[in-house]
């Protein structure tokens, strides 16, 4: 038998804020807010490296950030001093390419991750 390591992700504000953008949000506001805020790909890098097109603030680290300020969007905005539109943008971007912004954001916060066998 072997052993298997369980993850479990501490983003619990994360979720509710991207459940509400889409719920609030068509798919095609949500790409015309992506395409207008993020730049998905600098230097080609990646999405897990998508940055703000105003401030070129990474999108991982809004969203860690996200989690510090309790899912409240307004503090997310005006702690980086981004248009509320970009902070949207950047969690919606986050609910496209979740797996690789995660990765990203557990290399810099791996408190993020609580990790059982």
């Amino acid at each position: 038998m072997t052993n298997q390591i369980m993850t479990r992700w501490k983003l619990k504000y994360v979720r509710p804020a991207l459940e509400q953008l889409e719920s609030t949000h068509t798919p095609a506001e949500l790409d015309q807010l992506i395409a207008a805020h993020i730049d998905p790909d600098p230097g080609g890098h990646g999405v897990s490296e998508a940055v703000t097109r105003e401030r070129n603030v990474s999108v991982w680290a809004l969203i860690g950030y996200l989690e510090a300020v309790e899912g409240d969007i307004e503090k997310l905005a005006s702690g980086y001093c981004l248009p509320i539109d970009a902070a949207r943008a950047a969690i919606a971007f986050y609910g496209r390419y979740r797996q690789a912004i995660q990765a990203r954001l557990l290399i810099n916060n791996p408190e993020l991750v609580e990790v059982s066998d």
